[in-house]
């Protein structure tokens, strides 16, 4: 039923060329990408899916980002129904797209995701190949980032806060990824100190939800800079080795103080 009714308004907006009618036919279709990820029937995932792919191909929106997702969105079915084969042209099909639009962080993940379709269809050089190039497309992602971010920390140290942590923490997280141990501790160290700061700022006249509230923010960022640590604590710079070591204490201090709830514990990390 409501396949039929996104049908039917698609058909609806798809006739109307006024402005407000051609918004309501693309919201129609996003709408539809976002919701196949939650249709447990295969088979109904893929009739949604067909439905957009056909209705979009027959666009002005068929070399869209829109259309690549749906691809996309079609292509995870064919691989969770082992159609592997559809799965990795659908794929392939989006990857096209992107890499025409320079959609990087889209085009990475896509290779990444064409890797794992041919990992389970038991194509192993195929895998390793798209494997390669999805890791390398990932690298430009962490190298545009970190140009970005580097172009901007002036600007953000002076605002300070939050915005001055995350953009520490995102130049750290893109030195870690690109193997640069000794400027990735830089970085981070850097977001450790500015972080103590900014919870200190911003916990002193707050009490227990407003804390957590502000510290469920930053815990995600926390949990992945940890993460990124494993693979950079085995380098063989022994020196990077006991700075990255020394963040991720510092950072298991922090999470601890915090978590304890006290404000005796608070403030004493957060020193």
């Amino acid at each position: 039923a409501a396949v039929n009714d996104y049908n039917d308004a698609i058909a609806y907006y798809e006739n109307d060329t006024t402005e407000a009618g051609r918004k309501g036919y693309l919201d129609c279709l996003e709408l539809m990408v976002r919701y196949i990820g939650y249709v447990d029937s295969n088979e109904k995932a893929l009739e949604w899916s067909n439905i957009m792919v056909n209705t979009l191909s027959k666009s002005d929106v068929k070399k869209s980002e829109m259309f690549a997702n749906a691809l996309v969105a079609r292509a995870k079915i064919y691989v969770k129904m082992e159609r592997y084969d559809d799965g990795a042209a659908d794929y392939h099909a989006a990857i096209a797209i992107y890499d025409t639009l320079k959609l990087d962080t889209k085009l990475a993940n896509t290779y990444s995701e064409l890797s794992i379709c041919y990992t389970k269809a038991g194509k192993e050089e195929a895998a390793n190949a798209a494997g390669v190039l999805a890791e390398s497309h990932m690298r430009d992602v962490h190298r545009r980032l970190l140009n970005e971010e580097l172009s901007n920390i002036e600007s953000t140290a002076i605002l300070s806060g939050r915005i001055y942590v995350n953009s520490l923490y995102v130049i750290g997280s893109c030195y870690a990824e690109l193997d640069s141990c000794e400027k990735a501790a830089d970085y981070y160290e850097r977001y450790v100190t500015e972080l103590r700061k900014m919870l200190r700022e911003q916990f002193i006249f707050m009490g227990e939800e407003g804390r957590m509230r502000i510290w469920n923010d930053q815990i995600s960022q926390i949990d992945e800079v940890k993460k990124n640590m494993v693979g950079a604590l085995v380098a063989e710079n022994n020196v990077c080795r006991k700075r990255l070591a020394g963040v991720v204490y510092d950072l298991e201090l922090i999470s601890k103080g915090i978590m304890l709830n006290s404000a005796i514990g608070i403030e004493s990390v957060l020193k």
